[in-house]
This record gives C-alpha cells, structure tokens and sequence, in this order.
C-alpha cells in the first residue's frame, strides 16, 4: 500500500479508469470556499477539521442502501481505532442533495446512522457550494444512473492529512478494516510532521 502527497498512489489499481480531479490540483483546504451548515444547524468551520485527518464522503438522506451502507463502512472503520486515533480523526459526510437536505433531515440520518460519534458530521452546502465541490473532487459520476442528480453521486472516500493533502481516495468495495489501517497510518504521519 501507497500513499502519496502531490499525487494519488492507487492500491491494487483499483482506480486505474477512474476520472477525477488531481490531488496537486485540490487546494490545501478541501472544503475552501464552500459555505456548510451541519446537521446541528451551525457551520462546519475548518477549525473543527484543521490538523486532524479528514475523511470525506459524499450521500444524501434520501438514498434508500448505499449512503446509510458507507456510513457503516466508515462507523466501523472509525470504531476500530484506538481511542487516541480517534481524536485525531474527523469523519464529514456532505449531501449531494441541498435542496432535500435540511439540517433536520442530516440530524435524522446522523442519529440513524452515527449515532453518538461526535466526530461525524453531516453537512449540506448551498445548491452553488455543491456545484463547487462536484467538480473539484469529482463527486458526480457521469456513468451511473442518474448523473449530476443526488444518486449520481460517486461513493469515493477521501482521506486527507492534518495539512489538507490529499493521500488516498478510494472507490466501491474498500473494506473497514484497511481503511482503519491507512487511518493510522496518515495519523501517525501526522504526528511524525511527514
């Protein structure tokens, strides 16, 4: 297993037909310039994410199996590290779907679904804050049923360093246990100032 700076290192190839934006091409702040209100009713500060590993995942409360089966995936792999990791580790799920995703329906699907991980947070941008980030880390795969629109949506994970680089995005099928793994791995990067 790889892990890269300025650009993704594909395990297994599992990317090697993917289409998305580059890791040297992401600002340094994944979510700059996009306005986001938690499933709280607050906004999703960069301070709460800031020098802490980021994992990132894109759904929409609506979504009848995939997003509540990715908020298990990550609910496990969070599960599985230690209790010091896990402070080090914010886990933020934006919905693809602003215009359904109020604060109250992200609190229902975090209380479903993330119930008691306060480092979970569900949050929804503005229709032109979404349009922002789809691109940027390309959100929407235009091969799946439904394209641009709320089920579209790709089910890439990304996982960011403490200084906001990207160091591996996965596609369908990534098991719990190696993304606890490469958790620890960026985590203890994090703490080594790699």
């Amino acid at each position: 297993m790889a892990l890269c700076v300025a650009s993704l290192c594909l395990a297994g190839g599992a990317f090697a037909s993917w289409k998305s934006a580059r890791a040297e091409d992401l600002p340094g702040e994944p979510l700059a310039g996009v306005e986001l209100t938690t499933q709280r009713g607050t906004p999703l500060e960069s301070r709460e994410y800031r020098g802490k590993t980021l994992v990132l995942s894109f759904f929409f409360t609506r979504c009848p199996s995939v997003c509540p089966k990715q908020a298990k995936l990550l609910r496990e792999a969070y599960e599985a590290l230690a209790p010091d990791v896990r402070e080090r580790v914010e886990v933020v799920f934006v919905s693809v779907d602003p215009e359904n995703d109020t604060p109250d329906a992200l609190a229902r699907f975090a209380g479903k679904h993330a119930a008691g991980l306060d480092a979970f947070t569900f949050a929804r941008a503005t229709e032109e804050g979404t349009s922002t980030l789809a691109p940027r880390l390309a959100v929407f795969d235009p091969s799946l049923p439904g394209g641009a629109a709320p089920g579209g949506h790709t089910t890439a994970i990304y996982l960011f360093d403490s200084r906001g680089r990207l160091m591996q995005r996965y596609g369908g099928g990534t098991e719990a246990a190696r993304l606890a793994r490469e958790i620890r791995q960026i985590d203890s990067m994090n703490r080594s100032g790699s």
